[in-house]
C-alpha cells in the first residue's frame, strides 16, 4: 500500500517545472495544510504507551511478585501483552518510582532539616 501511495504524492509535493514559482508565494499555504494535517510533525516522536486495564493489572501482577524482572521475563510480558520489551522496562522503572516517592515523599522539596554546620559554616573565602 505504501510504495503506490508515494509516487501519487511525491510530484505534487515536488513539482519539476514550475520550482521557483512555487517557493516564492505558494509554498507557505502548503506547509500551513501539512501542519494541520500532521504530515510536517516530527515523525521519530513516540507517543505515551496507553495500557488498557487489563495490561495494566498484569504488570502489577507481576510488579506484586518481582519489582525487578530480568531481560527473559520483559520479553515474555512484551510478547503477551503486545508491546515492546522497553516499554515494560520503563513501566518497571515508572512502577518502582511511584512506590518509592509513595514510601518516602517527594524528596525533591526542600530538606526538612539544614545541612550539618561544618559545611554551611566554611565558605570558599575562609579557605585562604
Amino acid at each position: 500500500a505504501m510504495p503506490s501511495a508515494m509516487p501519487s504524492a511525491m510530484p505534487s509535493a515536488m513539482p519539476s517545472t514550475s520550482s521557483s514559482s512555487q517557493s516564492e508565494g505558494g509554498s507557505g499555504a502548503g506547509m500551513d495544510e501539512a501542519i494541520k494535517s500532521g504530515v510536517a510533525r516530527d515523525e521519530g516522536a513516540t507517543r505515551r504507551l496507553q495500557l488498557t486495564l487489563d495490561q495494566r493489572a498484569v504488570l502489577e501482577a507481576v510488579y506484586a511478585m518481582r519489582t525487578l524482572p530480568d531481560s527473559h521475563l520483559r520479553k515474555r510480558l512484551a510478547a503477551y501483552l503486545n508491546v515492546s520489551a522497553r516499554q515494560i522496562q520503563v513501566w518497571f522503572q515508572n512502577r518502582r518510582q511511584r512506590e518509592h516517592r509513595h514510601r518516602f515523599g517527594n524528596l525533591t522539596a526542600a530538606p526538612s532539616h539544614p545541612p550539618p554546620p561544618s559545611s554551611a559554616s566554611v565558605s570558599p573565602a575562609r579557605m585562604h
